[in-house]
């Protein structure tokens, strides 16, 4: 049975946790309502069901994955941002909940999808029983906490939440408890809540970059681009030689451009498509969308059409091509 999780190739492109994988222009006006899974999943209209691809057959993966999904007035999704699970699925699933279309509404819905991948007659309960009992024989901080993830992993949210909880009444400065309940919290839509988590787990753990990378995408969804930025900027500093830092450096591009900083957009766009290996085509349409904003009408065309090729179908990258090239 397929109900969800994550990898880090997204057709062909390296995609980091936390990072969205979105419509490059689909930027909310304002925070939007967040809506339980429960209730937006009876509004689902169409989509496809994430593969069970060949490396989490080979490695028997299995388990949830939760995302965070964008829906716009007109039902389509516009953005997807992973918020924890495994990553062998990854790729399949955001392009899953991409395709997924919803009852138009009045407003844009914010919503945590768990998309879980069990065997048939597999039970979550059963599954997490062998942590349980070590926790029952030794209740210590440590189990507590590596029981509590393995009921996230298995789709129980609420019952991690209570698990991490008393995790953290026998040690309150545990970074994995702090951590693992923001996430908890992050599913059930207390965005204050996860921030504050976050914010408390990385105070413990200040070089934890995917606790960081949520952290940053969450400030960014509630508004808080400045406090977005200043957490991308501490990654790329703590992280100079990461495999990741291109997209990392893209997403801050994109984050300053937000903000109207095109001049040191465009710096960090160009910085991190310098490696032939970091070909990211929103990357290129974010990098010609500085540029046309600094009415560099040649550049933007040559990144529109840089994007365009690499992804050819996407029409937000057309759009803008065609746009500018007839004028």
């Amino acid at each position: 049975m397929v109900r969800n999780t994550i990898v880090l190739l997204v057709a062909g492109m390296l995609i980091a946790p936390g990072v969205a994988y979105a419509s490059p222009q689909a930027k909310s006006k304002s925070s939007p309502q967040f809506v339980p899974w429960k209730a937006e999943e009876a509004l689902l209209v169409s989509g496809s069901k994430a593969v069970y691809n060949q490396f989490a057959a080979i490695t028997h993966t299995k388990g949830c994955v939760y995302v965070r999904a964008i829906v716009a007035e007109d039902g389509s999704t516009t953005n997807v941002v992973f918020l924890t699970g495994p990553s062998f699925l990854m790729g399949s699933v955001l392009d899953a909940v991409m395709s997924w279309r919803f009852t138009p509404s009045k407003q844009e819905i914010v919503t945590v999808v768990p998309v879980c991948f069990f065997a048939s007659g597999d039970d979550p309960q059963k599954l997490v029983s062998s942590y349980r009992k070590a926790a029952e024989k030794h209740p210590d901080a440590k189990n507590l906490t590596a029981l509590a993830y393995e009921l996230l992993l298995m789709g129980l949210p609420d019952d991690a939440a209570k698990q991490f909880r008393q995790a953290l009444s026998l040690k309150a400065d545990s970074a994995d408890a702090l951590l693992g309940l923001a996430d908890c919290l992050a599913t059930a839509g207390d965005l204050v809540g996860a921030v504050d988590g976050y914010q408390q787990g990385l105070a413990a753990a200040p070089k934890n970059e995917l606790a960081r990378v949520k952290l940053a995408d969450w400030l960014r969804h509630e508004g808080d681009l400045d406090g977005a930025i200043a957490q991308y900027r501490i990654i790329l500093k703590n992280n100079s030689g990461n495999d990741l830092n291109d997209l990392y450096r893209s997403t801050l591009a994109g984050l300053l451009l937000e903000t109207g900083n095109a001049d040191e957009a465009i710096e960090q766009y160009k910085q991190a498509l310098r490696h032939a290996a970091f070909d990211y085509p929103p990357a290129h349409y974010g990098l010609g969308q500085a540029y046309e904003k600094k009415g560099d009408t040649a550049n933007a065309l040559k990144e529109y059409k840089e994007a365009m090729r690499e992804m050819p179908l996407n029409t937000q990258f057309r759009d803008a091509y065609n746009r500018l090239s007839s004028h």
